[in-house]
């Protein structure tokens, strides 16, 4: 895409708005509630990493992949077709009626010349583009395992009726899949709930379970926000003003033309995160090494090597949403903390109590967010903050507002800072 003067300007001054990864996120199928963390995901994945190509002829993928599990009706089927829709190249299929050969490529003979030729499958049609694969779980098992090559090598390798070549297929893969037993099951792991070969959970940079869980609370905003769908055919008023797919468009395909490139600090954070996260796998799989279940091996599962190369990719992907030409610290901890909440999202809804699983420390977590509430009220000099200006500050941190209103809660029951009475401002008792 070409962009004149004045389209660059508008582009770069959306780009420097402090919570512009929250507002291109929530502007993805807006009509859809919640799922802010899976939406942002999907904006990373449209974007892309950077692919490295090395001077020997190595190459190292950029593009993320992604994968949705979840029960019936949370809306996995509408924004795989919505991502196809808005991404300047993509492609919607399932995987009832998809083959293998439907997928890579397939071998025809020419109606009028009789010659025999290649005939591309989604994945190569989908080239530098992006493949949305629904009902993933549908799909026969010697089928999809022809998609294990595309997603790590990016190429389909022929040999058919004398036929041997290599076809491109650069292609974001986003997979949707429902649990093994039609709805999620806590009382099992996330592996046997998956029920996918964990050579091909692997190649997937971020994996997100969506389970449909009874609140009172969400149910409401949930009906509401339908409700008002129907009533008034476009989505309810958000904080933030939702962005037209032709503007999503125009910026993911502006985003998508820069090259950062990796600072020492922000290696040091991804490498200190891989090392921290690979000791708590190590921890996981001792609790279950020792208990009655142990057969169902789920060793390594979530984390390998492939992970770190995903903190570097989901990194790149956050930099190149700024429009900065380098990775900066701050990029790489909001990779970390998506890669984190995914993490997390994969093992909190296990039902525990037959085991005790070490999982990533809330506190930390909740630590981290009031540390930083405490520097914007050292850098105010003031005892009060407008709440939608430190929320904001917290968004573009990237820490999603479910976390953000726990912190609030928790140091308001402790005295240490009050809302106000209609809860826009932050007063500070004690420091």
């Amino acid at each position: 895409m070409i962009f004149n003067d004045v389209e660059l300007h508008e582009l770069e001054k959306l780009s420097a708005l402090p919570d512009i990864f929250t507002r291109l996120a929530v502007s993805i199928c807006p009509e859809i509630y919640g799922h802010v963390d899976v939406k942002k995901a999907l904006l990373l994945s449209m974007v892309g990493g950077v692919t490295q190509s090395m001077e020997d002829g190595m190459k190292i993928r950029g593009d993320i992949n992604i994968l949705l599990v979840g029960d019936p009706g949370m809306a996995k089927s509408q924004l795989l077709k919505h991502i196809a829709k808005i991404s300047p190249r993509g492609i919607y299929t399932t995987g009832k009626g998809v083959s293998g050969a439907g997928l890579t490529a397939s071998v025809v003979k020419d109606p009028v010349t009789g010659d025999i030729m290649l005939e591309g499958g989604a994945l190569v049609l989908a080239d530098n583009g992006i493949c949305c694969i629904d009902e993933f779980d549908k799909m026969v098992e010697s089928d999809r395992s022809a998609i294990h090559e595309v997603m790590e090598q990016q190429i389909v390798s022929i040999a058919k009726a004398g036929i041997t070549t290599c076809l491109n297929a650069r292609s974001t893969i986003i997979a949707a899949a429902n649990p093994i037993y039609g709805r999620y099951n806590p009382k099992l792991s996330p592996s046997e709930n998956i029920n996918l070969p964990t050579s091909l959970l692997s190649r997937f940079d971020l994996q997100y379970i969506l389970v449909d869980q009874p609140d009172e609370e969400f149910d409401s905003s949930l009906a509401s926000h339908i409700t008002y769908v129907h009533r008034y055919n476009v989505p309810p008023k958000h904080t933030y003003v939702y962005y037209t797919p032709a503007i999503l468009r125009a910026y993911i395909s502006r985003a998508k033309q820069f090259q950062p490139t990796l600072t020492r600090e922000a290696a040091d954070s991804i490498t200190q995160y891989y090392i921290d996260i690979r000791q708590l796998t190590l921890e996981r799989d001792r609790c279950f090494s020792r208990t009655a279940n142990a057969q169902h091996n789920d060793r390594g599962q979530f984390c390998t090597a492939r992970m770190l190369l995903s903190t570097v990719r989901i990194a790149q992907a956050i930099a190149k949403l700024h429009f900065s030409t380098t990775i900066t610290q701050q990029h790489a901890s909001l990779a970390i903390n998506m890669l984190i909440h995914a993490f997390e999202n994969l093992h909190s809804i296990y039902d525990t109590t037959r085991y005790k699983v070490p999982t990533i420390s809330s506190q930390d977590l909740y630590s981290r967010i009031y540390q930083l509430i405490l520097q914007q009220r050292l850098q105010s000099h003031h005892p009060s903050i407008p709440l939608d200006h430190l929320k904001n500050i917290l968004f573009s941190h990237g820490y999603v507002e479910s976390d953000i209103d726990t912190v609030l809660r928790m140091y308001e029951e402790t005295g240490v800072w009050m809302l106000s009475q209609n809860r826009d401002t932050l007063n500070f008792i004690a420091v």
